[in-house]
């Protein structure tokens, strides 16, 4: 058995060794007679092989018609082997027609044929063109197919630069892109470059002498400047890139010093700078935004478990760090920001605490003192604000589903569009506040201080408002929505069993 294994390998490394080196002499081959075609010209000229004038360019031509044509072979060959055999050693025609990869290799051949064939292709189409137009016309053709064979080689190339993504679908890269064009432009230079007495020849028919040299002169000089303008651009491209590269490492610097600074215990500054550095990071980089705010959550809940339990009534401040990183994240964060679970803020005093999109699940807020807050399209989902103070605090489309808010304090708060969806309200004091537009969908308000509350627009399908004080029947008649499920304050009747709308009245 390791016989047979080692006599396979080494056949293996054998055949490897003669393909290497039969490609080698091919380009060496194809290498000197594109660079040294004058000596080689001599030679054929004194054999009687060729005419001299002409032999320089035929020589170059058949040189570019060789390097394409083993390119064509090779690659049709390992495809074929690569394509085509299956596990158990049989060929299969069908699948490589189902695979569509033959229609690239069908072009490759046909343009090989009217490269090789180009002069019986002419004589054939044109048989009373004779001389210096038949010998014009096989040249165009033999530049328009290296052209087409440039322009397959960049289809082959951009498809080995796609990208696959998870979802299946393949999108060209900007590297992707440049490559391409610029190979494409690049070949067509070179082209240019190699043949320009053909293309002036083909383009101005009856121009010879002085006068065609002077204009080769110029059309190669033209090309010269083309080529310098890609290599310019390909520069350019280099160099913003490298730029962008630049800028990603000062970012990583950056973000690396912020996190050091914000894990300092022993300076609460130096953990603000380092909040206020992430802040500025993110405010730079789009890219990082979503990092630093799951970094900043992070830090506030691994703070917030850190803390020390604050007694009931004693106002204790929350600390500064924890404050000004909750400023910073509510800045980034949108309504796909992440949550920020279980942190437990009890008893503090945030008095004037400016925030906004902030994302809290399962926060306790029991007893804290949120003064005057401005709190913008926030989430508090399933809080805990069991006698917390929301007095005078503006919170715009508050979102506070599932809450237990039992004797909370929410006397002249801006709530208009909150929703609070199956909260809890037990004995709460909603006097002077504005819930227009509030979503209270079977929210339980038992006992609690209506007294000049604004309902206008409310929806109170399925509320519990049984034992409520201070109400008065135009406020509950203001509501936009109620069905069967309102429970209604003892002492009121609804002017209608049920309200869908604020017109209707059925």
């Amino acid at each position: 058995m390791r016989s047979a294994l080692g006599h396979r390998a080494t056949a293996g490394w054998v055949w490897s060794i003669r393909w290497a080196l039969f490609r080698t002499a091919i380009g060496v081959v194809i290498l000197g007679v594109f660079v040294f075609p004058a000596p080689i010209a001599r030679a054929l000229s004194a054999s009687g092989a060729m005419d001299l004038p002409a032999s320089a360019a035929h020589l170059r031509f058949w040189a570019l018609a060789g390097c394409l044509t083993s390119f064509v072979a090779i690659a049709v060959a390992r495809k074929a082997r690569n394509i085509l055999r299956k596990p158990g050693g049989k060929y299969y025609v069908t699948d490589f027609l189902r695979s569509g990869r033959w229609v690239r290799w069908a072009l490759a051949l046909v343009l090989l044929i009217l490269l090789l064939a180009a002069e019986p292709l002419v004589s054939w189409q044109f048989p009373e063109v004779r001389g210096g137009g038949a010998q014009a016309a096989v040249d165009a053709l033999r530049l328009g197919v290296l052209l087409c064979g440039g322009g397959l080689l960049a289809i082959s190339v951009a498809s080995g630069l796609r990208l696959r993504y998870p979802s299946g679908r393949w999108r060209m890269t900007r590297k992707g892109y440049l490559v391409c064009a610029s190979a494409a432009v690049l070949a067509a230079l070179i082209v240019a470059f190699v043949f320009p007495v053909q293309i002036v020849t083909f383009q101005m028919p009856g121009v010879t002498g002085s006068v065609r040299e002077s204009a080769v002169a110029n059309f190669r000089q033209s090309v010269l400047w083309c080529a310098g303008g890609v290599i310019a651009l390909v520069t350019l491209y280099l160099t913003f890139t490298r730029q962008e590269l630049d800028r990603d490492s000062n970012r990583t610097d950056r973000f690396t010093a912020a996190i050091d600074h914000i894990g300092d215990l022993a300076s609460v500054a130096t953990r603000i700078g380092g909040i206020h550095a992430l802040g500025r990071l993110a405010a730079d980089s789009t890219r990082d935004r979503d990092t630093v705010a799951l970094v900043l959550a992070s830090f506030i809940k691994h703070q917030s478990d850190n803390l020390a339990v604050a007694a009931p009534g004693s106002g204790s401040p929350l600390p500064v760090d924890i404050r000004v990183a909750l400023q910073v994240v509510s800045e980034l964060t949108t309504y796909s920001g992440p949550y920020i679970e279980g942190i437990d803020f009890s008893n503090r005093d945030m008095t004037g605490i400016e925030v906004s999109h902030l994302r809290l699940m399962y926060p306790v807020l029991t007893g804290a003192r949120l003064h005057r807050a401005r709190i913008g399209e926030s989430h508090l989902l399933s809080a805990n604000i069991a006698g917390a103070d929301f007095s005078d605090v503006t919170w715009d489309s508050a979102h506070m589903s599932y809450a237990e808010a039992a004797s909370a304090n929410f006397k002249d708060s801006q709530l208009q569009g909150a929703y609070f969806l199956c909260s809890k309200f037990e004995n709460a004091n909603f006097e002077g506040a504005n819930l227009a537009g509030a979503i209270l969908q079977e929210a339980d308000f038992r006992g609690a201080n209506l007294r000049e509350t604004i309902l206008d627009e409310a929806d109170l399908s399925g509320t519990n408002l049984s034992g409520t004080v201070g109400w008065e029947h135009s406020q509950l008649e203001s509501a936009g929505y109620w069905d069967h499920a309102t429970q209604w304050p003892e002492g009121y009747q609804p002017p209608w069993p049920t309200k869908s709308h604020p017109d209707c009245m059925a």
